[in-house]
This record gives C-alpha cells, sequence and structure tokens, in this order.
C-alpha cells in the first residue's frame, strides 16, 4: 500500500515541477562570431582574412578575432590536467582542427591571427586567483596565460581563455534542478497558514458556565503539508558533481581595465600587469579586493589601454632576448616558480640547437650544440627545485581546505548547541506552564472541597445564658484581626490574579512572536548551502561572511530574546503562582477559623443568626470566586504550549538546513580535494615529462655533435690524404 503511493506522488511531483513556467532557469547571453566554412575555419591566414574583411579600424579586426576564438574554440580541460611536456602539441592548425585548447594555446593562437592581420599581441604567462585561492595564500607556480595586444598605441590585457568559459566544478544539471526545486520550495513558506487553538468547555453549573469553547486564531509561516512531502522526495536525491566547460560567453575578460584585470591576473614580469597599484607577488596575494569582486564591475569597466614603454621594449627584442627577459623577471618575482624559467631554457635551448642545425662554420655548429646542452641542464635544474615546491602547495592547500572544513562544522556545532539550549530551555518552561494547568486542577479540588466544608459547617444552639463580657471581647479581638488579616490577603490575591492571567496571556503571543527570529536564520542557511554548492565559496568568501555575520546576529538576538521575553516571564508567572496558591490556601484555612470564630460568637449569643450566615455567604463567594476564576488559564495555557511546539518544530527544520549547510561544505571541499589532487598530479606529470623530455632532447643533441665531429674527422682525414 505504500509504495504505490510513493510512486504516483513523485510522478506527481515531477510533472509539477517540469510545468513550464514554474522554476524557470534563466538564460545567459553569449558572445556572437560569424559562421564560416570549415576549410576556411581550419586554416590560419584564411580564417584571420575572413574575420578581418571590411574592417579598417584594428579595433574592429581585433574584436573580430577575438570574438570567433571566445565563441568557437572550448577548453580543453583533459589535456590541461594530463600535464603533457614541453614537446607537447602547440600547432595552431591542430587547434583549429580540433576546436580545443588550454590557455597557452588560446594566447599562441591570437597571437598568430593578430599577426596575420597586423596587430601586435604578446603571450603573458603568470598567476591567476583560481577556486583554491585564499588572501594572503603562498604562491608557488605560475598557472595560467593570457595576452596582451597593443591597440592605437596603447597596450591592453585580455584574457579569451576565460571568456570562453574555461572549465568549472558544478553540479550535474539534474542536480542543480533538484537543488533549486528545493530552494523554490522553501519559498512556498511565505503562504501564511492559520493556526487554530481550540478549548471545549462542558456545562458547569457550579461556576454558571454553559457548555461553549474557546478559540484563538494564529498566522504562522509554514510550508505547508503537501511541498514537505515534495521537499522530502527530492531530498533522497544525492547531489553530483562534475567538471564541465563553461558554455557562457562573456566580454568580462576583452580589453579589460588594468587594475580591475589585476585583482584576478599577476604576470611574472611586474610591468604586464599596466597599474602601478599591485607590483610584485607580495601585494597580488594580500589584495582584498578579490573578496569584493562583482560581476557588475565588469559590466561597468572603462576598457582604457595604457602606455607602457617596458612593454614596448620587451617587444622589440628578438626571440633570445624575450626569453632572457622571461627568466630575469620570473625570477626575481617568485624566487618559488621554477617551472617557467624551466620552459623558458627550453625555449632556448631549441634556438640554438636550430641555430646549430643550419650554421655551416664548425666551429659555431659546435657551440651551438654545445649551448644547447647547457641550457637544457639549466632546464633540469629548475625542474628538479620544483619537485619540493610542488610537495608543499599540496600539503598547504590540503591542510588549508581540512581547517576550513573543521572550522564549519565546530561553528554549526556551536549554532547547533544554541538552538538546542533555546528549544531546551524552553521545553521546560512549557513543563512549568503544563505544570502550572495541573497544579490549578488540583487547587480546584482543594477549593471545592472547602467550599462544602464551609457549606456543612453547623454551629452549636445559642446557650441559655449569655456569655461573659470578658470572652465576648477577647473572641471580638481575635475576630477583627482575623478579618484584617483576611482583608489583606484578599487584596493580594486579586493583584496576583490579575497579575498572573495577564502574564499568562501575554507570554503565549511572546512566544509566537520569536518566529521572526527564528525564519532569518534559516534563510540565511539555505543560502549559504547554495553559494556552497553553486558557487563553490567557503567561510572566506565576502557573500557566505556576510550570511554567516547575519546569522549570529539573529541567533544572538533571538537568544535574548527568548531569555527576556520568554523564560525570565515564564520563571516570574511560576514564582507568582505559587504564591497565589500559597495566599488562597492560607486565606481558606483562615476563613475558616474566622467562620468557627462567628460561631462561638453566635453561640454566645454576641451575634444574631443572619450575621452568622453573611460572613459564610461572603466566604464561600470568595472560595467560588477563585474556583471559577481558574476556568479561564486552559486556552493561554493551550496557546504558549502550542506555540512552543511549533517553535520547536521549526527547530528542527533549522537543524535540516544547518546539516545542508555542512553537507553543501563537503561537496565543496570534496571538488577542491578533487582540484587540488588533479593540480598536483599535473604539476609531477609536467615535471616529469619534461626531464624525460630533456633527457631525449640532450641524448639526441650530444650524439648529432659526436655524429657531427666523427664527420669532421673524417673529412679532415680525408682531405689531409688527397693533399698528400
Amino acid at each position: 500500500m505504500i509504495q504505490p503511493s510513493i510512486r504516483y506522488l513523485s510522478s506527481l511531483v515531477f510533472l509539477l515541477l517540469f510545468a513550464r513556467g514554474l522554476f524557470a532557469q534563466p538564460d545567459s547571453a553569449a558572445m556572437r562570431a560569424p559562421h564560416l566554412d570549415w576549410r576556411t575555419e581550419r586554416n590560419p591566414a584564411l580564417l584571420a582574412e575572413a574575420l578581418t574583411a571590411g574592417k579598417e579600424d584594428d579595433t574592429a579586426k581585433f574584436e573580430a578575432i577575438f570574438a570567433w576564438v571566445a565563441s568557437n574554440i572550448h577548453y580543453d580541460y583533459r589535456s590541461y590536467f594530463s600535464g603533457k611536456g614541453y614537446d607537447s602539441e602547440t600547432d595552431t592548425r591542430r587547434v583549429l582542427h580540433r576546436r580545443k585548447a588550454i590557455c597557452f594555446q588560446y594566447a599562441a593562437l591570437m597571437n598568430e591571427l593578430c599577426a596575420i592581420a597586423g596587430i601586435h599581441s604578446v603571450t603573458v604567462t603568470g598567476y591567476a586567483k583560481d577556486m583554491l585561492f585564499d588572501i594572503n595564500d603562498t604562491l608557488y607556480f605560475d598557472n595560467h596565460a593570457w595576452n596582451a595586444v597593443k591597440l592605437n598605441d596603447r597596450w591592453y590585457l585580455y584574457d579569451v581563455t576565460w571568456s570562453a568559459g574555461g572549465y568549472e566544478y558544478r553540479l550535474t544539471r539534474f542536480s542543480q534542478r533538484v537543488y533549486q526545486w528545493r530552494l523554490n520550495i522553501q519559498a512556498k513558506r511565505k503562504k501564511l497558514r492559520k493556526h487554530v487553538t481550540v478549548i471545549h468547555y462542558d456545562n458547569n453549573p457550579f461556576c454558571e458556565i454553559p457548555k461553549h469553547k474557546e478559540k484563538k486564531v494564529r498566522m504562522v509561516l509554514e510550508l505547508p503539508g503537501f511541498w514537505k512531502v515534495v521537499d522530502w522526495i527530492l531530498s533522497l536525491k544525492r547531489l553530483r558533481l562534475v567538471i564541465d566547460h563553461g558554455k557562457v560567453k562573456n566580454k568580462d575578460y576583452y580589453l579589460t581595465e588594468p587594475r580591475l584585470f589585476a585583482i584576478t591576473h599577476f604576470p611574472n614580469a611586474p610591468y604586464w600587469s599596466l597599474t602601478p597599484e599591485i607590483s610584485n607577488i607580495r601585494e597580488f596575494s594580500a589584495d582584498k579586493s578579490y573578496y569584493d569582486l562583482d560581476k557588475k564591475q565588469y559590466l561597468i569597466q572603462e576598457r582604457d589601454g595604457k602606455v607602457c614603454r617596458e612593454c614596448d621594449d620587451f617587444f622589440a627584442l628578438d626571440s633570445l632576448g624575450q626569453y632572457k627577459e622571461k627568466i630575469r623577471a620570473s625570477l626575481g618575482n617568485n624566487p618559488r616558480n621554477g617551472l617557467e624559467p624551466a620552459a623558458n631554457y627550453f625555449h632556448i635551448a631549441d634556438l640554438f640547437y636550430k641555430d646549430a642545425y643550419v650554421a655551416i662554420d664548425s666551429l659555431e655548429k659546435v657551440q651551438g650544440f654545445d649551448s644547447t646542452v647547457f641550457y637544457l641542464d639549466l632546464a633540469k635544474r629548475e625542474l628538479k627545485r620544483s619537485h619540493p615546491q610542488n610537495k608543499a602547495y599540496f600539503k598547504f592547500h590540503t591542510g588549508k581546505d581540512n581547517e576550513k572544513v573543521k572550522l564549519l562544522k565546530n561553528a554549526n556545532k556551536k549554532h547547533t548547541a544554541v538552538n538546542i539550549t533555546n528549544v531546551s530551555n524552553l521545553r521546560k518552561r512549557a513543563n512549568k506552564i503544563k505544570l502550572i494547568g495541573g497544579k490549578i486542577r488540583s487547587n480546584q479540588r482543594a477549593y471545592y472541597r472547602n467550599h462544602r466544608a464551609m457549606q456543612r459547617f453547623r454551629p452549636k444552639n445559642p446557650a441559655a445564658k449569655t456569655m461573659k463580657d470578658e470572652t465576648a471581647e477577647n473572641l471580638e479581638e481575635r475576630l477583627d484581626v482575623s478579618e484584617q488579616k483576611l482583608d489583606s490577603l484578599n487584596d493580594r490575591i486579586e493583584e496576583l490574579e490579575t497579575d498572573f492571567m495577564d502574564r499568562l496571556n501575554n507570554l503565549g503571543d511572546r512566544v509566537w512572536e520569536q518566529e521572526k527570529l527564528l525564519y532569518p536564520q534559516l534563510d540565511y542557511f539555505y543560502e549559504c548551502g547554495y553559494e556552497r554548492m553553486y558557487g563553490m565559496l567557503d567561510d572566506r568568501d565576502k557573500r557566505i561572511v556576510e550570511y554567516q555575520d547575519s546569522i549570529r546576529k539573529y541567533e544572538a538576538a533571538l537568544l535574548l530574546s527568548v531569555k527576556n521575553q520568554v523564560l525570565l516571564p515564564t520563571d516570574t508567572l511560576y514564582a507568582h503562582f505559587i504564591e497565589l496558591t500559597k495566599i488562597i490556601k492560607r486565606r481558606d484555612a483562615t476563613q475558616f477559623k474566622t467562620l468557627k470564630l462567628y460561631a462561638q460568637l453566635y453561640t454566645g449569643n454576641i451575634i444574631s443568626r443572619d450575621s452568622l450566615e453573611a460572613a459564610r455567604t461572603r466566604f464561600l463567594d470568595l472560595t467560588k470566586k477563585d474556583y471559577c476564576y481558574f476556568f479561564k488559564y486552559r486556552l493561554p495555557i493551550a496557546d504558549f504550549t502550542a506555540g512552543y511546539e511549533i517553535f520547536r518544530d521549526h527547530h528542527y527544520e533549522l537543524y535540516s538546513a544547518i546539516k545542508r549547510d555542512v553537507k553543501g561544505e563537503m561537496l565543496r571541499h570534496k571538488a577542491f580535494v578533487k582540484e587540488i589532487s588533479l593540480t598536483k598530479n599535473r604539476a609531477n606529470h609536467v615535471i616529469n615529462n619534461n626531464l624525460k623530455y630533456q633527457a631525449k632532447y640532450k641524448r639526441h643533441v650530444q650524439k648529432e655533435k659526436r655524429e657531427y665531429i666523427r664527420e669532421r674527422k673524417k673529412a679532415n682525414k680525408k682531405a689531409r690524404e688527397e693533399s698528400w
């Protein structure tokens, strides 16, 4: 019977959720580029000519090239994490054929297309703040490549890789929809639902109370039962992460403002940042504006270029001079980075080898081979010192992220403990209020017994002789004292009864008002979980910090409000009730003693029967008043209990939201651990593959040198023999 109902409900849920417009997904605008013939798109010269046809301004030509590359070349994250060595394929024709590239291949393709169009574009290598970065992190290796372009005698910065989307960790599409549906379901909570407390009274002839019912209506922000079931069904879906190429093309990094660009990018050669505000890697790592970075800043940026003499000087250098300048700037900027110098040493070795290969003079040829081996050995040295740096990188980021998870769990444990304390304290007060109800019923039975006892009390008949004057005066004095005592007790009882009922009625209102401080916490925890799962944000990111500050603010306010508005008033109410009960008990005992004094005076012929009955009637009315007065307690106590139960249930929802926040953090942590591991393995592969390539290249050069020397010796020997 259970299984078909769940299956039916599941199908109904998904029919509703897939309904058009119920949970609409936002669309993203993409960069537009012209569609060209496939033969044109695979030939750099034809492609550049087709893209720039009819455009005379260099900026228009560059924009056309940029838009086409960003829209048609996708990020190849598999190739990025493979960590191929220096001998990996960098041919732009192959990139155009495969339509896939990584950062330095994007940069090389842009350089070639711009060069064909007559535009100066340069590859810039350096550091980019990725998902693993936090302010004041230690930077070990450069991890990105972008470009600088010269337009109208000014240098601009651009990153076609990030404009093409790059790669990202994200939930699968179905997991995204499931989580988005759950968030949209929580928005249904804004619908108001009536909560009614109803108390039925039977016919009570003693207090002259007819059969009736009393009710109190409360407006509660609560998720309807149907949507609770839907949310529970969706919670059974396990959220999955994937690495995906971003498909959103944008112009955020097209000719970006240098100061804005420097928030996330810093070159190995600082002058390529085009801004004096960040001049070294330490300032780049400590730049707090990274946490304040907002997408809106890219939309309103001024795409201004800068005049840079150092950039012009670099561009004027030959290839050998550029590679040496890159090595000098990289080591001066970050001595830990051995990969960038190693790559440039490979380039220099390659230049010397090519010169040696075409050289005719034997001495020049041998010196070229020796220079090639020399720079290959320098590359090997830089690569070998990169191994410990890679281990330090892995240890640093792994420890840092584990600490983040530990801190979040501890913080959420504190949040849970605070809320458990709230619920526990309220439960104790709710039990006190229920105990008041039990005591009232017990006291009513005692009041009723006292009432019946005074009704059944029968004084002795008057004596034949009048009581002595001395005895009568003594009894009258005692009666006056007793009446005064009764008056003071009745005044106090009336004061306490008025105060008790006012406090009891107000207490219910105060319990229900606590919901106003509980719901914001719930919403902020949901937002935290959302940002952790969707944005891969952690506790150091600005939005998460703001959410947690708000959570702590509302949590402290709720704790203080519960204490001042509920806990202390409940304790005061209970103390007043105990005092009221004791005073009424004393008053009833005093009334009975007073009634006996009246009876003695009546027996001694001092007072009449009417005076005795008047006193009895007055005492019976007071006892009946107390008995009937406490019938009003049931509705306020039921209202307080219902408010407590709603408050407790919503705290359970808060526990669930805290667990979801931790779940989002663990999902983010899983992605980060995977990224750290992939980055470490990539660096290991890069180092090891380059070492293998270096050894192979060196053996090849040495072999070619030996063969050349051997051939030269044979040729010289043959020439000497012929000369003889």
